[in-house]
């Protein structure tokens, strides 16, 4: 069983209507699969003559297993999903916790526990609320705990969540993430052309490949030799032009980069740490050799994402793998975004 998930969305349009073959989960759909089914040859009867038809189709067959538990394992969730969807933080510090439709508790901020954990028992996926307090009145200490449990398909019946959303992959605006990886896309490519048309991955302030003596090192007691420097004006000397073109591409292009991390931000209403890298990294490219590493960023970012999509993943890069691997996707979250 491959764990692949995709969209209803992607399903149809990238393989259903291409009629290309997948195995994997179809979020809130259950799990696809395929097999190929062969028509031989048959006999008839003409004129008393037996005839065997020739022609043998192969034909593709697609078919999503839709029962409870290929549905529950299809959403994906995590315990942190469920997490944000039952509990808000308010103003004071305290937490204010779903524990069935209309039955909210608030937990204190030195002694409230809130955990949340999903089994899957191999036929069914469930999960298990359960939430603890100290609270003191009239000087006197009281313990509460509290544990609920139900099947995932159940839940949204079960619980009344404080978000409203229940798939951790929202598509109200599917298009928009793609829209911003298609200007990362164009910006950072951009950015690499010029970079590696200036040739600053040869030629830079902390090294220098040199004629004959191999690379030369910022470190290196040469590097501030007299004759040292003369060289190496003389050989960036004809790249002049092509670093004059990367500085004044480099003005629209590494702002362009900023706002799109700003939108983003705005629209998915989270802070990633994905973010933080790609604003180092236009930090970086107004440097020779922070282009160069910038440059290995995007390559690797979008090599990824490129290689997850061709193999029949979910097109995510080496930010998103990164995301999910540290903070689970967000470090904060500021609002409820369109994606």
């Amino acid at each position: 069983m491959n764990n692949f998930f995709i969209s209803e969305e992607e399903f149809i349009d990238r393989y259903i209507r291409q009629v290309i073959p997948y195995e994997g989960f179809v979020i809130g759909k259950g799990y696809a699969y395929f097999w190929y089914d062969t028509y031989f040859p048959t006999t008839h009867n003409s004129g008393g003559q037996m005839f065997w038809d020739r022609y043998t189709p192969t034909v593709l067959v697609q078919n999503i297993n839709s029962s409870d538990y290929m549905i529950e394992r299809s959403l994906n969730v995590s315990p942190v999903d469920i997490s944000k969807m039952l509990m808000r933080t308010n103003l004071d510090g305290t937490m204010t916790v779903s524990l069935g439709i209309n039955k909210e508790v608030t937990l204190s901020k030195e002694h409230g526990k809130f955990q949340v954990t999903i089994e899957d028992t191999g036929s069914e996926v469930n999960v298990h609320v359960a939430i603890s307090d100290i609270k003191y009145e009239n000087g006197v200490k009281k313990e509460f705990m509290s544990t609920q449990s139900c099947r995932l398909k159940d839940f949204s019946h079960f619980f009344s969540p404080v978000s409203q959303s229940f798939y951790p992959i929202r598509t109200e605006f599917p298009y928009l993430p793609s829209l911003i990886d298609i200007g990362n896309l164009n910006v950072g490519g951009a950015s690499t052309l010029f970079a590696n048309h200036a040739q600053y991955w040869k030629y830079n302030e902390l090294w220098h490949k040199t004629k004959t003596k191999g690379v030369s090192w910022r470190f290196q007691s040469r590097w501030n030799k007299p004759m040292s420097k003369t060289y190496r004006n003389i050989q960036i000397k004809p790249l002049q032009g092509a670093r004059a073109a990367e500085r004044a591409a480099g003005k629209i292009l590494r702002p362009a980069g900023g706002a799109l991390i700003v939108a983003d931000v705005a629209l998915s209403g989270e802070i990633r740490l994905s973010h933080g890298i790609n604003g180092l990294m236009i930090g970086l490219s107004l440097t020779g050799w922070g282009s160069v590493v910038a440059g290995i960023w995007f390559i690797a970012d979008f090599g990824i994402m490129g290689v997850n999509y061709i193999l029949g993943n979910e097109a995510r890069g080496l930010g998103d793998i990164i995301d999910d691997a540290t903070f689970g996707g967000a470090i904060i979250e500021l609002y409820e975004g369109l994606y």
